[in-house]
């Protein structure tokens, strides 16, 4: 039994009403910049990493930067395409969401979340990833369960 499809337009920009044609050229122009926009807020993150590790053990308000900084990540990078991205950046937010500082090991795996995001964007991996997105958030889980 198939229920109500939803409305869809096709690609004819001729039929697109005029909002939903500006809205579209708005996200695009977006998109553009979007990994720029990745590469400035994960160097803020390895900034602030990098102050957490040399302010041990009273570093938690470094980690709640880096939390900032991810939970904007996590939030944008599925909008534009890139979920894997959005995956990783919600496991590090899980991560470091008790708002108490970090030993050395896990910065390591701070560290190893924010490799990961740089990972992404270098290669330019939209979506899910594919094998390489699944073994990427199967080591990741495996580094969080580990030191939870």
């Amino acid at each position: 039994m198939t229920g109500p499809q939803p409305f869809a337009f096709d690609d004819d920009d001729d039929d697109l009403p005029e909002a939903v044609r500006k809205a579209q050229e708005a996200v695009a122009a977006l998109a553009e910049n979007f990994t720029e926009w990745m590469r400035a807020d994960l160097d803020a993150a390895l900034a602030s990493l990098a102050k957490a590790k040399e302010s041990q053990p009273d570093n938690a308000s470094h980690l709640g930067d880096i939390y900032s900084v991810c939970h904007n990540i996590k939030g944008q990078g599925g909008s534009f395409g890139y979920d894997l991205i959005t995956h990783v950046g919600k496991s590090l937010c899980d991560y470091i969401h008790d708002g108490g500082s970090a030993s050395e090991r896990k910065l390591k795996v701070i560290e190893a979340h924010l490799t990961a995001i740089k990972f992404i964007i270098d290669r330019d991996i939209k979506g899910d990833g594919g094998e390489v997105g699944a073994q990427l958030q199967a080591k990741l889980q495996c580094l969080t369960d580990a030191t939870v």
